[in-house]
């Protein structure tokens, strides 16, 4: 599944939505399907706080396919890319606000790789999938074109 949404908060429900209803034949625990959703909704904010500065109006993709026992999700925006090495990490007992989204990224999936790129940022999220049983039947998704 590809799809497209604009750069202001009020799109994040329609977002949630439609990754939700991809996770749900998926073979996770609610409480993981959970976990991946709030996951990419913490990186969709980012991009629109951080990569956009909070303009309204520019594009970020997102992308969602199961391929060989795997979830993948990427996240593709055309703003300001961030400095992985100012990324700011902070203990989670920590009272302060912000820097959260690393934690619940890495919590969430077992690969995160963001790419800054010539214009923009790539966000590649993994997570493997359990092995299935007979409930449960995981065809291969390609995202759409």
């Amino acid at each position: 599944m590809k799809f497209i949404f604009t750069s202001e908060p009020e799109q994040l429900c329609e977002v949630r939505d439609r990754i939700r209803r991809f996770l749900e034949p998926l073979p996770l625990e609610e409480t993981e399907r959970y976990l991946v959703l709030m996951g990419i909704d913490e990186a969709c904010s980012n991009i629109i706080r951080h990569a956009y500065n909070n303009t309204p109006g520019k594009r970020i993709t997102v992308e969602l396919r199961c391929r060989n026992r795997e979830f993948h999700c990427r996240l593709r925006d055309y703003g300001t890319p961030a400095d992985p090495s100012r990324f700011r990490v902070r203990e989670m007992n920590d009272g302060e606000p912000g820097g959260m989204g690393y934690h619940l990224l890495h919590h969430a999936f077992d690969a995160v790789d963001y790419q800054p790129q010539k214009r923009g940022t790539e966000l590649l999220l993994k997570r493997r999938l359990a092995d299935a049983d007979d409930q449960y039947s995981i065809p291969d998704y390609s995202p759409a074109t």
